[in-house]
Order: C-alpha cells, then structure tokens, then sequence
C-alpha cells in the first residue's frame, strides 16, 4: 500500500508538470500505458521525474537524487523509442515501449546518473507542445532541433546537480545523439555508446531506407570527437544498427586516434546489455579520468 501510494503521488505530479490525464486501466500498447510502466520502474528506484521545459520540445529526465553537488554527471541518452509502428506508419508517440538506456542506468551506482529521453517521449498535455508533427522522430530525429534541446536539457541538469563535467552515455539512435553533442560541447569527458547508430547515413544506405533530413552525423565529427575518449559496444548478432556502421565510423578518424569499438558475440540490438552492464560498465569507466 505504501509502495501504491508512493506512485499515485509521483503520477500526480507528473499530471502537474506535464498534463498527464488519467490513465486508462487495461490498455497495454498505448502511449499511457507505456508511460505508465517507466513510471513504475522510476518509483520503485527511488529516482525523480524531471520535466525540462527547453525552446523547442519538453524532455523528460529521471534520475538519482544527488545527496551532494558531484563534479561529475553522467547522463544515459534513449534511443528512438516506439518510432515507428509498422515500416510504413509512424507511430503518434515515441515512448518506448522498453526504456533499455533507463534499466543501464538504473544499473549503474554512480551518485550522479540521470536518464535522458527524447523528443516528444513522456510528455502529455502542454508539454507535448512541438509534437504534432511526427518528423522530430522519423525523417528528423537527427535534426539540429533536436541537438540545440538536448543541449538546453543538459545545461539544465549540469545546473540541478551542480556538475562541471558530463559523461555521455547513448543508446541506438542516442547515440547518435550523444556523439553529435559531445562534439560540439567542451565538458564532455567521455563517450560511451550501446548499439549506438554512430553513422546514419550508411545506416539508412545499407538498409535501404529512405534518408534522414537535416541530420547531424556524428560520422562527420571525427575532428570534434578525435580527443575524446571513447568505447563504442556493438552486438555481433545486431541486424538493427550492424558492426559496419561503428566500422564506418572509425574509419573517419586518422591511424593514432581511432576510437575503440568493442564487439560482443552474441549479442543484438537488446540481448543481453542489461544482464552484461556491470561488467561492461568496468570498461566504460576503468577508472577516475583526471
């Protein structure tokens, strides 16, 4: 009864800062029920929901309670979520239907770990302003749009949690996301990816699908990117974001400054990063960067 109350209250403040309405009961697929399960697996953690109001779009962040200010904030990046609901339709809501990026960074115990959704993810009522369009995540999901949000969401958390540095963490086409923003940033520190969609446009190519518009393609940031450390996890088995799309984007950086991509036999697009993210999270992160 505690644990209901808890989430009844966390549901209640969400409808305030995002115009959530009341939940249908039975419905399974739906936007709201999505959202209602990442609501679930945000309560029972203990984390907080954080609308972030920026120029364009509403993101939704949820994360630790930082006990302290904490130098360093890492941020977990969604990928593109429920895009799609069929290859011909768009679906009228992103919202995952598996927030796999908020189960790793649920599982990392950094102090200061925040998860990051996407445009139009999460939100409901005035917050879903910018959203009619569905573009933001098909053919734009990339666009600069989205980059200036994301940018405008991480200044904000940078400020709550009293961070000076970022590490970046970025799932399929968050990846993307992470990649494009930390080469535009100076206090990003590290760069890690799962399954991460680093070169859209030889994504869209190989899978014969139509291009992306106004994309920002990490692939094309190698200058930017070349001082950064990186790890780059790819699934050998993924036919989602293939082992030839983080090829093709090592391949823009010069002999000496390759990023490192680490490639997992029997691993896919979802199997098996959280059963894995302890142990892969030693890689990511070996040790304290100065």
């Amino acid at each position: 009864m505690q644990r209901h109350g808890k989430l009844k209250q966390l549901l209640s403040a969400m409808a305030l800062a995002s115009g959530l309405a009341a939940l249908p009961a039975c419905v399974s697929t739906s936007p709201d029920a999505r959202l209602a399960a990442v609501l679930v697996q945000v309560e029972q953690a203990g984390w907080l929901a954080m609308p972030l109001p920026t120029s364009q779009f509403t993101l939704m962040a949820f994360g630790r309670p930082a006990p302290h200010a904490h130098p360093v904030l890492r941020v977990y990046i969604e990928g593109d979520g429920f895009a799609w609901v069929d290859p011909y339709t768009p679906s009228f809501d992103p919202t995952p239907s598996k927030a796999l990026a908020l189960t790793l960074a649920q599982l990392d115990p950094a102090l200061a770990v925040v998860y990051l959704g996407r445009p139009c993810q999460y939100v409901r009522g005035l917050a879903r302003q910018g959203c009619d369009d569905n573009r933001w995540w098909t053919s734009h999901r990339f666009a600069p749009a989205v980059m200036q949000s994301t940018h405008a969401a991480l200044d904000t958390l940078k400020q709550r949690y009293q961070a000076s540095q970022l590490e970046l963490v970025g799932y399929s086409g968050g990846g993307t996301v992470a990649a494009v923003v930390a080469a535009q940033r100076n206090d990003v520190r590290r760069l890690v990816t799962v399954a991460g969609n680093l070169d859209p446009a030889t994504w869209t190519r190989i899978n014969r699908l139509s291009p992306l518009v106004a994309v920002q393609n990490p692939a094309d940031m190698a200058a930017q990117l070349a001082h950064l450390p990186q790890l780059h996890f790819v699934g050998r088995d993924d036919p989602v974001i293939p082992p030839a799309i983080s090829q093709s984007y090592q391949q823009g950086f010069a002999e000496g400054s390759k990023p490192q991509v680490r490639m997992i036999e029997g691993f896919n697009h979802h199997c098996c990063w959280a059963q894995a993210w302890h142990s892969l999270l030693q890689e990511a992160f070996p040790a304290p960067l100065p």
